[in-house]
C-alpha cells in the first residue's frame, strides 16, 4: 500500500496534476460494488481511495458487509472493531491507513457467531455516516457484491455507484442484474463502470458498451465508463496475496489508471444528480 502511494505521488508530480485542496461543505457518497464475487471490487476501492488521497481529498473508506475484514487486512489495520450497538460511537473505530485515507472497518465478529447486521445496527451506522458529511470530502463505501440492507440503502442515497466487473460473461451479466434489481428498489445514482483485468483498454470500452446498451434498452438509463485496470497488475484472490502484491512496486499503468479514474470521478461529482436530491 505504501509503495502504491509512492508511485501515485510520483506520477502526480511527473504529469503536473494539480487538484484543489479546498474542502467542500458536504462530502460525496460513492459506493463501490461488484455484480459477483471475485471481480476485485474491494481492491479497486482501496486503489481509488489511495488515488483520491494523493489528489488531496480527505477520504473515509467504509467497509460494509457481513463482518468482512478484507479492507482491514489489506491496509494492515487492527482487526478488533467491536460490533456496533445503538450507543456506540463509531468515530472511535476509524483508523488511518498508510496511504493517507481513513478506514471505518467492518465490525469484527468472532467465528461461530451471527454474521449479519441487525436492522438496528445498520440504522445506527447509517446515522453516524450522516454526521460525517462535513468531516470528509468523500465517503467511499465498499459494499462488495451483495447490496442489501445497509448497502442497498447507501446505494439509494449515493451520488455515484461504481460498478466493478471483468471480461467474464458471468460477471457482465451479473453486473447488469445488479443494476436491474437496484433500479427496481429505487432511483439509481450516477452509475460508472470499472472494467477490471483487461488485456488492453479497448477491451474495457467494449465491455462497457455491452452493459450500457443493455441498460439503455431495457432499463431506460445510461451508464458512464470510468476506466479499466490492466490484467497483469491485479492483486491475488486472497487477502494475503493482495497484501503482498500491493507492497511490491506497482506498474505505472495501474497507478496512471487509478489517478485518471479519480480525476474523472471528481469531475463527474461536480455535476448535478438528475431526478433526485441526494441527501442522507
Amino acid at each position: 500500500m505504501i509503495d502504491q502511494a509512492t508511485e501515485l505521488r510520483k506520477l502526480s508530480l511527473d504529469h503536473g496534476r494539480q487538484m484543489s485542496a479546498q474542502r467542500s461543505e458536504s462530502s460525496r457518497l460513492m459506493v463501490v460494488s461488484g455484480g459477483k464475487g471475485g471481480v476485485g471490487s474491494t481492491t479497486v476501492a482501496i486503489q481509488l481511495a489511495t488515488a483520491l488521497a494523493i489528489l488531496k481529498h480527505k477520504v473515509l473508506l467504509v467497509e460494509i458487509g457481513d463482518y468482512r475484514s478484507d479492507i482491514t487486512t489489506l491496509c494492515e489495520l487492527a482487526e478488533n472493531t467491536p460490533v456496533p450497538d445503538r450507543h456506540s460511537d463509531l468515530a472511535n473505530t476509524i483508523q488511518p491507513s498508510p496511504a493517507g485515507f481513513h478506514v471505518l472497518p467492518s465490525a469484527w465478529q468472532p467465528p461461530g457467531q451471527a454474521s449479519e447486521q441487525s436492522p438496528a445496527q445498520a440504522h445506527h451506522i447509517f446515522q453516524q455516516l450522516q454526521r460525517w458529511h462535513s468531516d470528509y470530502d468523500i465517503l467511499l463505501a465498499d459494499v462488495s457484491n451483495r447490496p442489501q440492507g445497509l448497502a442497498s440503502r447507501l446505494c439509494e442515497y449515493a451520488d455515484d455507484l461504481l460498478l466493478v466487473t471483468t471480461c467474464e460473461p458471468v460477471a457482465i451479466m451479473d453486473s447488469y442484474t445488479l443494476l436491474k434489481i437496484q433500479s427496481q428498489q429505487g432511483t439509481l445514482p450516477r452509475v460508472h463502470t470499472i472494467v477490471n483485468r483487461v488485456s488492453f483498454p479497448e477491451q474495457g470500452h467494449a465491455i462497457h458498451q455491452r452493459i450500457n446498451h443493455a441498460c439503455q434498452r431495457f432499463l431506460g438509463f445510461p451508464v458512464k465508463h470510468l476506466g479499466s485496470l490492466p490484467e497483469d497488475s491485479q492483486q491475488g484472490e486472497t487477502p494475503s496475496d493482495a497484501t503482498k502484491n500491493l507492497q511490491e512496486d506497482p506498474p505505472a499503468s495501474l497507478a496512471e489508471a487509478c489517478l485518471d479514474m479519480a480525476e474523472q470521478l471528481m469531475k463527474h461529482s461536480c455535476t448535478s444528480v438528475p431526478d433526485k436530491a441526494r441527501t442522507m
